[in-house]
This record gives C-alpha cells, sequence and structure tokens, in this order.
C-alpha cells in the first residue's frame, strides 16, 4: 500500500482550516468602534460619526449597569439597526426583535462577546 508524501501539513486539515477567515464588513465596523471608543480616529467607509453616537447614548442610558445580554447587548444593537436601518421603513417591532437576535447570536460566540464587552467598557468610561 503506498502512501501520500508526507507535505509538512497538518493531518486531516483541510485547505479551508489552514487560512484564517477574512474579517466581514461587521468584524471591521466593530473593530473601529472598539478603537474609536478607545480614542481612536474613525476609518472612512465603516463608521460614522452617527454610529458613535448612537453607542455613547447607550452607555448613557445604562450607566452604571455591567455587561450583559439584556438591556446591554440588545439596546447597542438596536441602537446600530436604528442609525442604520431608519429609512428602510423597517416598523419598531421588527427592528427590536432583530437587535435582541443579532445580540443573543453575538453574546454565544465567546470572541464576539469579548469583543461587546470590551466596547461596553470603552463606552462607559467616556
Amino acid at each position: 500500500m503506498s502512501q501520500a508524501p508526507d507535505r509538512g501539513e497538518p493531518r486531516g486539515a483541510t485547505e479551508h482550516e489552514q487560512q484564517d477567515p477574512e474579517p466581514t464588513l461587521g468584524a471591521h465596523m466593530l473593530e473601529q468602534i472598539l478603537a474609536i471608543s478607545a480614542g481612536g480616529l474613525p476609518q472612512a467607509g465603516f463608521v460614522e460619526p452617527a454610529d458613535v453616537q448612537a453607542l455613547v447614548d447607550v452607555a448613557r442610558q445604562l450607566a452604571g449597569r455591567g455587561f450583559a445580554l439584556d438591556p446591554v447587548a440588545i439596546e447597542l444593537v438596536h441602537a446600530m439597526l436604528r442609525v442604520q436601518f431608519e429609512k428602510a421603513g423597517i416598523d419598531a417591532p421588527t427592528m427590536r426583535s432583530m437587535a435582541e437576535q443579532i445580540a443573543a447570536t453575538l453574546c454565544d460566540d465567546p470572541m464576539s462577546r469579548e469583543r461587546l464587552e470590551a466596547l461596553w467598557l470603552g463606552l462607559s468610561q467616556k
């Protein structure tokens, strides 16, 4: 029985597993919001001043609260959705439902939750 030559690749690793995934637009946006909340400057194309202000407003409304899915993560996502989709004609109950589902998904992922917690910490310290 002949064996395939060893090419230095980990056994069982697929091409997909060996490559780092490309960050999504949402990931870029979250990274930029984190940088801005830490005092950085916005980069063109991802975050507008209204996005940051919406998040700052949530931090003021929920001042003193620790990070949690409800209300913090939900309100942060809801604020972003309102800014991004306010002209799209999406009704308030649908927007709220979307915010709850997106926030829950983000909080279920350890890396996303960590980023949201860091965002909340940065916003809370302003």
